[in-house]
């Protein structure tokens, strides 16, 4: 759905663009309006496609410290906290919450990381690095990585 929303917008900033900067017939007491909408179109698909590079390459980026669900998910963009100095990342399934608690209920899926706490919110802990996954159901599954250096919080 993102995608589709920013081929839209890139589409609309070149057309407001070949209409602001590019066609001459276009009246003077317009352009003003013209070229602010494509400033703002195009402000739009900045941000648009900042937002689908950075849920592109979550699953990669939680994956150098745990292994992911293994199941079909939607990465949802998360922008850091200022002040907060965890990195969350969260995610979409179709899976029940179920599915998820027993993928991480094996050991395996653990690798070297100390079960700290069960769920609702899992804890796990490797020297100073701490990870909470919770999972929560609201129509879809949603499963939420917090990552936190817990020697920032002593």
């Amino acid at each position: 759905m993102k995608i589709y929303t920013l081929i839209l917008l890139l589409s609309l900033t070149t057309i407001w663009f070949y209409v602001g900067f590019i066609r001459k017939s276009t009246e003077y007491y317009l352009l003003p309006r013209i070229r602010g909408a494509f400033f703002v179109f195009f402000m739009l698909s900045l941000i648009m496609t900042f937002v689908v590079f950075k849920e592109a390459k979550s699953k990669n980026e939680i994956s150098d410290y745990i292994i992911p669900y293994k199941g079909d998910m939607e990465a949802i963009y998360v922008p850091p906290v200022p002040g907060n100095v965890s990195q969350m990342w969260m995610f979409k399934t179709d899976d029940s919450p179920k599915q998820v608690r027993q993928f991480y209920s094996d050991r395996k899926n653990l690798q070297d990381w100390e079960l700290v706490s069960g769920f609702p919110f899992m804890a796990i802990k490797k020297d100073q690095m701490e990870i909470r996954i919770s999972v929560t159901a609201s129509g879809k599954t949603l499963i939420t990585y917090e990552l936190r250096n817990t020697e920032s919080y002593k």
